[in-house]
């Protein structure tokens, strides 16, 4: 797999969408998200949650897939502030874990790390093989002084990602901050995660 030629793939079918509708609520939102994940364009990808909350101001998509992005530039308040919104327009979504996975990375940002154990178990709960959410709450748990039970999620994590690396990981994590980057790979070696 190459991940530059997924990347490049991505980002054109991303663009596409847009160009065929520059209003789309939901092309936008997930423009943005590419934006500022694979490609760490923070700014950009805030311009294009900005178009699409202006045209949608309901649209629960938006505001969860603009959370992260705060999350990556260390506003972890403004964050939880859209995983929350998002949650109240869409209370039941059947992809609820994304949201909670997205408020349990806003919460351990902002440094509430008792609330990111919260959101993070509702996430596995929900889809208990979703990666994304099995590592924020192994590191929310170690943050939160947890560390044994941290260590079962990260056994569980490796059961479904048995090549994960924290070194590889958080080299391409989208914080924006390499200290916060740094304090997140700490979180994951201490939670047992190899690398």
């Amino acid at each position: 797999m190459d991940l530059s030629e997924d990347m490049v793939a991505v980002n054109r079918l991303a663009t596409a969408a847009l160009q065929r509708d520059p209003f789309d609520t939901r092309a936008l939102a997930f423009c943005g998200h590419v934006r500022s994940f694979l490609f760490r364009d923070y700014d950009g990808a805030i311009v294009l949650f900005q178009r699409a909350l202006t045209g949608s101001p309901n649209s629960a998509e938006a505001w969860l897939w603009s959370s992260p992005t705060y999350s990556y530039i260390g506003e972890g308040a403004e964050a939880v502030r859209r995983a929350e919104q998002s949650l109240r327009l869409s209370p039941f979504d059947s992809h609820m874990f994304l949201n909670h996975t997205a408020l349990a990375l806003a919460h351990y940002t902002a440094g509430d790390f008792d609330s990111a154990v919260t959101a993070g178990r509702r996430a596995t709960t929900e889809n208990p093989r979703y990666t994304a959410a099995l590592r924020i709450f192994a590191a929310s748990l170690v943050a939160a002084g947890r560390t044994e039970e941290a260590r079962s999620i990260s056994r569980v994590l490796l059961e479904y990602d048995s090549t994960f690396s924290v070194e590889a990981f958080c080299r391409a994590h989208p914080y924006k901050d390499p200290v916060r980057r740094e304090i997140l790979a700490r979180h994951l070696r201490s939670a047992g995660l190899p690398g």
